[in-house]
C-alpha cells in the first residue's frame, strides 16, 4: 500500500499535467493504426469479439448525427426522420457515408465502465486516500480544467444543439454514451501517474487499449459489430485564461467544418464572432442566454448599443452616467454605465424602473432588495449580472493560441 509520495514522484505531476493536456488539446492528423489497435485492445481487454469494423468519421457532430441513426436500426424511424430534417442541409456526404444500418447492441458498458471501474479497485487497493487525492488534485483537476472544461464540455454541447437536445437525450438514453478519446485526458492522466510514477502496471493495465485511444484519436462510440471514433479537432483557439475564444474564426473546428464559435469561454454563434454590426436590438433584447447576450453586446460595442435603444443620457457623475433605454414594446428602463478603470472595461447594469439620479443608481446597487432584485430582473432583458462593454480604443482581441 502506498501511503505517501516520494519528493521524486510529486516532482513529476507538471510532467504529467503537460504531456496530457498537450494531448487532450492536440490539434495533429489521428493516429489511425494506434486509434484502432487501441479499440481492438480495449474490446479483448472486456472479452468480446472485436469490432467487425472500425468507422472513422470527421468530428463528434458526425458521430453524434450516427447515434441518431442508431436508434433507426432499433426500429424508431420517427427520430431518424427528425434527425435528417433538422441536419440534412448541415451534414456532408462523407458524414452521411460514414452512418451505417446494420448496427448491433452497444457494448459501452463493457468496454468502458467496467474496465475502468476494475482498474480504480485495483488503484484503490494499493494506494491510500490522501495520495490518491493529491494525485486528483494535481494531475486530473489541472488536466480536467484544461481539457474538458474548457474544450471538451463545449464541444459536447454543441453536438448536442446541433443534433436536437431531446434527440441526443433519447439516443444517450438508449444506445449508451461516447468515449471522448483526446477529451477523456484527465482521467486516462490520474492513471497514468500511478502507472508510471509509481510503477503499478499490473494494477492500470487494463487500461492500455482506453489510454491508446486517447493518446491518438477523438470521440468513439463501441458496439458489438461496429465501432465510430472520429477525427481530432484540427484547430483549438483559447485566450490567455484558458477560455475557448477567438474573434476570427471558430475557437474548435474539426476536419468537416464543424466546430465551436466562442467568445471568451462563451458558446456563441457565427455572426457574432464574424459580423456583430449585423446584430439588431431585437436579437439582443430576445436572446435568453446571459452570458450570450453579454457578448452580442461586448461585440456591438456601447456607442452602437447606446444607438440602436435609443439611449438617453439622465445624469452624469464622474465616470458614471444614468442611461434610460428603449428596449422596445413600449418598455424604457434605467441602467447604469461605469468604467473600471483598472481593466478598461464599461459595464452597463439596470437598476430599479424609479431610479433618476447616478447617486440613486448606486444605492440600489450598494442594497438591493428582494423586490427591487425581481422587479428588475422579471423585465429587463439583461436580467442579472453585468453587462462588459469595452472602449472602442481598447477591443480585446487576443492572438489566438493555436495548439498543434
Amino acid at each position: 500500500m502506498i501511503e505517501q509520495l516520494t519528493d521524486t514522484q510529486m516532482a513529476r505531476f507538471p510532467e504529467f499535467v503537460k504531456k496530457w493536456t498537450d494531448i487532450g488539446l492536440c490539434t495533429l492528423p489521428a493516429d489511425r493504426l494506434k486509434a484502432e489497435h487501441g479499440i481492438r485492445l480495449a474490446y479483448k481487454t472486456a472479452k468480446l469479439k472485436t469490432p467487425i469494423k472500425i468507422v472513422w468519421t470527421t468530428s463528434p457532430f458526425a458521430q453524434g448525427l450516427t447515434r441518431a441513426l442508431v436508434m433507426d436500426a432499433n426500429g424508431k424511424a420517427s427520430v431518424r426522420d427528425s434527425v435528417w430534417a433538422s441536419v440534412r442541409a448541415s451534414v456532408g456526404a462523407s458524414v452521411r457515408a460514414s452512418v451505417w444500418a446494420s448496427v448491433r447492441a452497444s457494448v459501452w458498458d463493457s468496454v468502458w465502465a467496467s474496465v475502468r471501474a476494475s482498474v480504480w479497485d485495483s488503484v484503490r487497493a494499493s494506494v491510500g486516500a490522501s495520495v490518491r487525492d493529491s494525485v486528483w488534485a494535481s494531475v486530473r483537476a489541472s488536466v480536467g480544467a484544461s481539457v474538458w472544461a474548457s474544450v471538451g464540455d463545449s464541444v459536447r454541447a454543441s453536438v448536442r444543439a446541433s443534433v436536437g437536445a431531446s434527440v441526443w437525450d433519447s439516443v444517450r438514453a438508449s444506445v449508451g454514451d461516447s468515449g471522448y478519446g483526446q477529451h477523456d485526458a484527465s482521467w486516462i492522466a490520474f492513471y497514468d501517474f500511478f502507472r508510471r510514477a509509481c510503477l503499478l502496471e499490473k494494477e492500470t493495465n487494463r487500461l492500455q487499449g482506453l489510454t491508446e485511444i486517447t493518446e491518438s484519436a477523438g470521440w468513439y462510440l463501441p458496439h458489438e459489430h461496429i465501432c465510430w471514433i472520429t477525427e481530432r479537432h484540427r484547430r483549438v483557439c483559447r485566450n490567455g485564461r484558458g477560455q475557448l475564444h477567438s474573434h476570427d474564426g471558430m475557437a474548435v473546428e474539426y476536419p468537416d467544418g464543424w466546430g465551436v464559435w466562442a467568445w471568451n469561454g462563451v458558446r456563441v454563434n457565427e455572426q457574432i464572432i464574424l459580423t456583430p454590426n449585423t446584430l439588431t436590438p431585437e436579437q439582443i433584447a430576445k436572446e435568453s442566454n446571459a452570458q450570450v447576450r453579454q457578448v452580442m453586446v461586448e461585440r456591438v460595442g456601447i456607442e452602437r448599443v447606446c444607438q440602436l435603444f435609443n439611449a438617453r443620457s439622465m445624469d452624469k457623475q464622474g465616470t458614471y452616467e444614468l442611461l434610460v433605454l428603449d428596449l422596445g414594446d413600449g418598455r424604457k428602463r434605467p441602467y447604469l454605465k461605469m468604467l473600471n478603470p483598472s481593466i478598461g472595461v464599461w459595464h452597463v447594469e439596470g437598476v430599479a424602473p424609479n431610479t433618476k439620479t447616478v447617486q440613486q443608481a448606486l444605492n440600489f446597487r450598494n442594497g438591493l432588495t428582494e423586490a427591487q432584485i425581481d422587479e428588475v430582473n422579471g423585465t429587463d432583458w439583461y436580467q442579472q449580472g453585468d453587462v462588459i462593454l469595452r472602449p472602442p480604443a481598447k477591443t480585446y482581441k487576443p492572438q489566438p493560441i493555436i495548439l498543434t
